[in-house]
């Protein structure tokens, strides 16, 4: 009968009906798996990037400690034991060290012969805080040290440009000033300033020959290290500790 029929196909819809909403709910979970499964591989990416990028920084580390220990080479006597007595003794006197200059400017690779060419005997200038007293260091080093040793206090470097007459930025062969082309912590501008701010970088010792001429108060440095100092000394060869040559301004 037609009642029959209409209960039938009533009943077959009903199934029909039941069958899509249990594709419906097979599609929603595997939606939701595969949203939990993107979760966890974009978390696992995030782990992998945070390792490798843990890993950079102790290599970074590793490399500036390979530095430091090849910067220390050569160090005088005293200041090794300056230098010693800072890890040794953390509450001692000198714990006031800051470091040598060479441990805080951070110089290019390409320049980095030029500027401890142009530090010179400065680069083993033992840097202290501002809370030292200098007449302690005098009883410390009198008392403690087999060498000597120069100590720079922070305090004693003055915060104004180098006070020289005009400038040869722009000039042909002329690279930049020393200390605007390296890098160092924020705290220690007015001292890289002091020991590289009237050394600048040149192309040839010719054109640093040439520029000191018109610029008596200024010192040249080349790439590999040759200089010329204010005074008007050449500097050039191979130091025993560095490689290179040293001079001052």
């Amino acid at each position: 009968s037609l009642e029959a029929e209409i209960a039938a196909h009533e009943q077959r819809l009903a199934e029909v009906q039941a069958a899509l909403d249990a594709a419906t709910a097979a599609s929603e979970t595997a939606q939701a798996e595969q949203s939990r499964l993107e979760t966890a591989r974009n978390a696992a990416a995030e782990r992998v990037e945070d390792v490798r990028r843990r890993q950079a920084v102790l290599a970074e580390r590793a490399d500036v400690l390979e530095d430091l220990l090849r910067r220390h080479e050569g160090v005088h006597t005293g200041v090794k034991e300056v230098l010693g007595l800072r890890e040794s003794e953390p509450t001692g006197v000198m714990r006031h060290v800051v470091g040598l200059p060479a441990d805080l400017i951070r110089a290019p690779l390409e320049i980095a012969a030029a500027v401890d060419a142009a530090l010179a005997e400065r680069a083993q200038y033992v840097v202290v805080d501002e809370q030292i007293d200098l007449a302690a260091i005098v009883e410390f080093a009198e008392s403690r040290l087999g060498g000597r040793a120069a100590f720079l206090s922070l305090t004693a470097v003055p915060t104004a440009e180098p006070n020289v007459d005009g400038s040869p930025a722009g000039r042909p062969g002329i690279v930049g000033r020393l200390d605007l082309l390296v890098d160092f912590d924020e705290p220690h501008r007015p001292l890289v300033r002091r020991l590289l701010g009237t050394t600048w970088l040149v192309d040839t010792i010719d054109t640093a020959v040439a520029l000191r001429r018109e610029f008596p108060a200024l010192a040249f440095v080349t790439r590999r290290g040759e200089c010329l100092t204010t005074d008007g000394a050449l500097v050039a060869g191979r130091s025993r500790d560095t490689g290179h040559a040293r001079c001052a301004a």
